[in-house]
C-alpha cells in the first residue's frame, strides 16, 4: 500500500479469477476523481459462484519520474454454509429425546457430527434471561429432552465449518398431553379416572388420542 498518494498513479488489475466471472465487474475505483478507493466486489452471500481463487495486481507509477512498481496479491473466496431449518412440530413433555440434527440440512445434507454444527439454547418462553436458558444443557450438544420442561424453547444453530459463520434459529413448543372424553378436554396431570382403565397413544401428527373403557363401578 503506497504511503504517499500525491503525485502517483495507483491501478489495480485482475490477473486471474474463477471461470464464469466477468473481470470488469469485480474491481472498481469508487473515487476516480480523487484519492483512489479500490474495492473488490464478489457478490452477496447467496452467490456462491464467486467462490474460488483470485489474483490481483497493484501497480504504482510516479507521475514525475515515470518509475513503475508492481506487486500482486492472492485472495480466496469461500462460500457460506447453506442452512435449511425444518421447524419441529409441537412435542409432549413425556416424549423421547429429540435429535436436533434431524431438523437441519447443511449444504443439502443432513446435519451430523463433525460438520461444524453447533446448537445452543437462547430463550425459554421468549425470555433470554430466564434461568433455564443457562442451566439447561443439550445432551451431547445436539439432543433435546422434552422433560426439560413445557413451554417455548428457542434453539440457535451455528456453523462455521468453511470459515464463514452462518446462524439460524427455531422454536420447540412443549405441552402436556391432553385427552378428550365426549368432547371435553382433560389435563392428564389432573385427571384421576377412579374405576376406569385408560391408555393413550400418539400419532405422527402429534395429536393425542385417548381410549377409555369401564373397568369397574
Amino acid at each position: 500500500r503506497p504511503k504517499v498518494k500525491i503525485g502517483i498513479k495507483v491501478d489495480w488489475t485482475v490477473k486471474d479469477l474463477p471461470g464464469g466471472i466477468d473481470p470488469s465487474s469485480i474491481l472498481a475505483n469508487e473515487n476516480p476523481f480523487g484519492t483512489p478507493s479500490w474495492v473488490f466486489k464478489f457478490g452477496d452471500p447467496t452467490q456462491d459462484n464467486y467462490q474460488g481463487n483470485y489474483k490481483f495486481q497493484l501497480c504504482v507509477e510516479d507521475q514525475l519520474t515515470g518509475c513503475l512498481t508492481c506487486d500482486s496479491v492472492l485472495i480466496k473466496i469461500i462460500p457460506e454454509p447453506t442452512i435449511k431449518v425444518t421447524s419441529p412440530n409441537p412435542v409432549c413433555i413425556n416424549w423421547d429425546t429429540m435429535e436436533l440434527y434431524d431438523f437441519i440440512k447443511v449444504n443439502g445434507a443432513q446435519a451430523k457430527d463433525g460438520d461444524g454444527s453447533v446448537y445452543s439454547i437462547t430463550e425459554y418462553n421468549y425470555d433470554r434471561n430466564d434461568p433455564k436458558v443457562s442451566s439447561t444443557k443439550l445432551i451431547l450438544g445436539h439432543r433435546f429432552l422434552p422433560s426439560f420442561g413445557t413451554g417455548t424453547w428457542m434453539i440457535k444453530y451455528s456453523n462455521a465449518a468453511t470459515g464463514c459463520l452462518k446462524q439460524d434459529s427455531f422454536y420447540i413448543y412443549e405441552r402436556y398431553p391432553e385427552c378428550g372424553v365426549d368432547g371435553s378436554n382433560y389435563d392428564l396431570r389432573k385427571w384421576q379416572p377412579i374405576g376406569f382403565e385408560h391408555t393413550h397413544q400418539y400419532h405422527p401428527d402429534q395429536a393425542s388420542i385417548c381410549y377409555w373403557c369401564v373397568d369397574r363401578y
